[in-house]
C-alpha cells in the first residue's frame, strides 16, 4: 500500500504513514488525569505502526468535560502523566497529540454505559455553559449563556492547553471544533441565537473559533503543525454547511493551521446524517480542493485497501486538477492564435494549407473539450458539488441542449427526437451542471448511434413524484461486464463491443457524479445489439409543476 504508508511532512513534523489514530472518548479518567488505562489504550496504537496517535478531546477548563470522567488539561498537574504517555508514544515511532476541546452544552452528561442524561451537581456534575441557553435535547442540562468577558477565559484556557501539551512533548495540537462541543456550538446557526459580536453574521459565528486558533497559534513553536477538526455540516436545513466549512478553512489556513480534520454531525438531536462507507471522505475532498488546505477524513474508513483507495484517489484526482488547469490556458490561446491567423491568411493560402489549419483547430479544440471534461469530472468525484438551485422549465432544458448538439448530430447523421413533454414540467436543478450532464448522456448516444438512426429523448411522471429523463439510442449496446467499466473514468470502449468513438471515456462518470449530486440516480439499460437507455432519476422534491 504504497500510498497510505508514504511520509506526511507537515511543517518539521514527519508522519511516517498517514494513518492517524483519531480521538476517541475513554471515559476513564478521574479529575482529568491519564492514567495506565490511557497508557496502554494509546500506546498500544503506537506499537501497532500508527503515525500519529491523538488523545481523545482533552477538556481545557474543568467545565468543559463532556462527562466527570474525561481527560483533562486544565492545570499543570495534568502534565506529567501525559508526557510520560507521549514519551512511550515517541519511543515506538509515533507522532503525539492533544486534541483541545470544551464541550460547552454538551457537558456534564453520563458516560455511555452509565445511561443517557445529566450528571448533577450532587453527583458531582456542574453548570454547562454555550453560547446561548438552549439544551442539545430534554435529557441534556440548560445552558447558561456565556458572557463576552468569559469567553476571553475560554480562549486563553485553550491556549494554556497548548502550553500544557507542549511541555508534555506533544507534536501536534488539535482544536476541536465539531461534533456539537462548544466552537462548534457557536459556528451553527441552529445553536447560536447571540446578537453580540459572537453571534448573528458568519464572520460573528466564526470568531471564537480563529479567536482560539490565534491564541493557541501564539504558544504552538512555527515548526509544530496545528490542526481543526471541523463538522463540515450539521446534516440539518439551515445548519452549519459544506459551504461554510470551506471559507472557514480559507481563515484558517491563513492563521497558521496546517490541516483541516474533516468529520460531520453532533450539532442538533433531530440531524438526518446519510450513513455509509466512507460517508465523510468527499467532505475532506472539496474541502482540500476548494480551500486549498490538507485535509483528514474519518467515519467508516474500517479496512487497509479502502483507506489506501481513498489517500491513491485524492493523489490521482488532483493530479488531474493541476495538470488540466495547466494545460487549459495555453489551449485556450492557440485555439485563438490560429483562428486568427487562418483569417488574415485566408485569402493567401492554398486549398490543401486551408485544409491543415482546420485540422489543427478540430485537433486543439478536441483536446480543449477533452481537458474541459478532466476538470469537470476531477470537481466531481472530488467530492460533494455545491448546488445553485433555481426553478427551469424542462422543456426549454431539453430544447437548449438539442440545438446545441445538432450539429454535432448533423455531422454524423444522426436525428434528435424530442418527445412530447408537459408544458409546465419544471424542476429545481442546477441548471449549469444539469445541463452538462444531459449534453453528456446525448452526446454518448450520438457517438454510438449507426448512421441514419435517431436519439430519442423524453421525460416521464413516476408515481413517487420523481422524473425519469431518458435518452435512447440505437446502437450496438453493451454487456453488463463492460458497463460497469464504463462508469469508470477514463474507461474507453473497445471495438470488439462495436462502441468506438475518440474520448478518453468521461462522458457517463461526469453525468452519474451531476445527477447523484441532485439526489438522483444514473439508470442505464443495455445489452449487445439492442442499443442504451440512459435514465436520469430525479427525486419528487426536484420535481415541482408550473404556478
Amino acid at each position: 500500500m504504497p500510498h497510505l504508508f508514504d511520509p506526511l511532512v507537515l511543517r518539521d513534523l514527519t508522519l511516517p504513514n498517514r494513518v492517524i489514530v483519531s480521538p476517541m472518548c475513554e471515559y476513564s479518567s478521574e479529575d482529568g488525569f491519564a492514567n495506565d488505562w490511557h497508557f496502554v489504550h494509546l500506546g498500544s496504537r503506537a506499537v501497532g505502526g500508527a503515525g500519529l496517535v491523538l488523545t481523545e478531546a482533552i477538556a481545557v477548563t474543568a467545565d468543559g468535560r463532556i462527562s466527570p470522567q474525561d481527560l483533562g488539561i486544565w492545570k499543570d498537574a495534568h502534565i506529567e502523566r501525559l508526557a510520560q504517555i507521549v514519551q512511550f508514544l515517541h519511543q515506538h515511532g509515533a507522532a503525539a497529540g492533544t486534541q483541545l476541546a470544551h464541550a460547552g452544552r454538551k457537558a456534564s452528561t453520563r458516560r455511555p454505559w452509565d445511561g443517557s442524561g445529566t450528571v448533577e451537581p450532587a453527583e458531582g456534575g456542574w453548570q454547562a455553559v454555550g453560547p446561548s441557553s438552549d439544551p442539545f435535547d430534554p435529557t441534556y442540562p440548560v445552558p447558561r449563556a456565556l458572557t463576552t468577558g468569559e469567553l476571553g477565559d475560554i480562549v486563553r484556557a485553550f491556549q494554556e492547553g497548548a502550553r500544557r501539551s507542549l511541555e508534555a512533548g506533544c507534536d501536534v495540537i488539535e482544536v476541536h471544533a465539531a461534533h456539537g462541543y462548544l466552537l462548534h456550538q457557536f459556528l451553527s446557526p441552529l445553536i447560536n441565537q447571540r446578537s453580540d459580536a459572537y453571534g448573528g453574521s458568519f464572520e460573528n459565528r466564526i470568531r471564537l473559533c480563529l479567536d482560539v486558533v490565534d491564541a493557541v497559534r501564539q504558544v504552538w513553536p512555527e515548526r509544530l503543525p496545528l490542526f481543526v477538526r471541523i463538522s463540515c455540516t450539521d446534516w440539518a436545513e439551515g445548519g452549519w454547511d459544506l459551504e461554510q466549512s470551506v471559507e472557514l478553512a480559507r481563515r484558517l489556513k491563513t492563521r497558521g493551521v496546517d490541516l483541516i480534520d474533516c468529520s460531520s454531525g453532533g450539532a442538533v438531536a433531530h440531524q438526518k446524517i446519510a450513513i455509509g462507507p466512507g460517508y465523510q471522505v468527499p467532505f475532506a475532498e472539496t474541502v482540500r480542493r476548494e480551500a486549498g488546505v490538507p485535509t483528514g477524513a474519518v467515519g467508516l474508513i474500517t479496512t487497509p485497501p479502502q483507506a489506501e483507495a481513498i489517500v491513491a484517489s485524492r493523489m490521482k484526482n488532483g493530479l488531474f486538477h493541476v495538470l488540466s488547469h495547466e494545460l487549459k490556458t495555453p489551449l485556450t490561446a492557440l485555439i485563438g492564435l490560429t483562428e486568427v491567423l487562418h483569417e488574415s491568411l485566408r485569402d493567401r493560402l492554398q486549398p490543401v494549407e486551408g485544409e491543415d489549419f482546420g485540422h489543427i483547430l478540430v485537433a486543439a479544440r478536441r483536446l480543449s473539450g477533452i481537458v474541459s471534461d478532466t476538470l469537470l469530472i476531477s470537481k466531481a468525484l472530488g467530492g460533494p458539488q455545491h448546488l445553485d438551485l433555481t426553478s427551469c422549465r424542462l422543456s426549454e432544458l431539453l430544447d437548449d441542449c438539442i440545438v446545441g448538439l445538432g450539429a454535432r448530430a448533423a455531422e454524423r447523421q444522426v436525428t434528435l427526437r424530442l418527445q412530447p413533454i408537459a408544458a409546465d414540467a419544471t424542476i429545481r436543478c442546477d441548471e449549469r451542471l444539469l445541463r452538462q450532464a444531459l449534453a453528456k448522456l446525448i452526446d454518448n448516444a450520438i457517438k454510438f448511434s449507426p448512421v441514419g438512426n435517431a436519439v430519442d429523448i423524453g421525460a416521464h411522471d413516476k408515481d413517487d413524484g420523481s422524473m425519469l429523463l431518458t435518452v435512447q439510442d440505437q446502437g450496438p449496446g453493451l454487456s453488463q461486464a463492460r458497463l460497469k467499466e464504463c462508469l469508470q473514468p477514463l474507461v474507453q470502449d473497445d471495438m470488439s463491443y462495436g462502441r468506438v468513438a475518440e474520448g478518453l471515456g468521461l462522458g457517463l462518470p461526469i453525468a452519474k457524479a451531476i445527477i447523484e449530486a441532485h439526489g438522483g440516480e444514473l439508470i442505464i439499460s443495455t445489452s449487445p445489439g439492442k442499443g442504451m437507455l440512459a435514465g436520469m432519476l430525479l427525486p419528487a422534491m426536484a420535481v415541482t409543476k408550473a404556478a
